[in-house]
């Protein structure tokens, strides 16, 4: 048996109704994959398998923002195979990803150990040698972020940022929705719980 895999191609030897096709498809196949469920473990799930088929990643992370708190909730894919989004206590990113939040805007870095203007402050001790990182922002409002590592420099470029900003308006979406369809869940919950508590005291 034979497996052949290969990276997503948008170079420009594609003719253009090819690379169109190849970009439509993309973003078609994203979006049913991610609006699938309005569930927000699901729908993280989706969003973090998706990508890490379109981009090679060592670390991969998406956070959703919480404003009433002013923190980001790391999640990531478990490793032992079974791909469940689990919730680590720490982010794998650490000052990036706060200058990321800083910035609003995708922050690519293909190697970290050379000083970049983006993050002056960057000691280069992170294991992170290549890092994209892009804001999920709606309506001028920060959902969260979604990261990609990779622990050898230079394997990240402007084409996966590139490939990344095409899928971004749909992750960023459906994560808003899930988050609300969350809360939504949680108050129907109270509601629920107080009308029971009300009838019981009634009784």
């Amino acid at each position: 048996m034979l497996v052949t895999m290969r990276s997503v191609e948008l170079s420009a030897n594609l003719d253009q109704s090819q690379a169109d096709a190849s970009i439509l498809k993309i973003v078609t196949d994203f979006g049913r994959d991610v609006s699938a469920s309005l569930d927000l473990d699901a729908t993280l799930r989706a969003i973090l398998l998706s990508v890490s088929h379109l981009v090679p990643a060592d670390l991969l992370e998406i956070k959703t923002w919480d404003a009433s708190r002013q923190v980001l909730t790391p999640y990531t894919l478990e490793m032992t195979g079974s791909s469940r989004v689990t919730q680590p206590s720490l982010s794998q990113f650490g000052e990036l990803t706060n200058a990321l939040i800083t910035r609003r805007k995708p922050l690519l870095i293909p190697n970290t150990r050379t000083p970049d203007t983006a993050v002056p402050y960057l000691n280069g001790n992170s294991l992170v040698q290549s890092y994209l990182g892009l804001p999920l922002i709606a309506e001028t409002e920060l959902v969260g972020t979604l990261e990609i590592g990779h622990l050898s420099p230079g394997v990240l470029g402007q084409q996966d940022l590139d490939l990344l900003q095409l899928v971004s308006s749909q992750a960023t979406f459906s994560v808003r929705n899930a988050i609300l369809y969350s809360r939504e869940q949680a108050r129907s919950t109270e509601l629920s719980g107080l009308a029971n508590l009300a009838q019981a005291f009634g009784t």
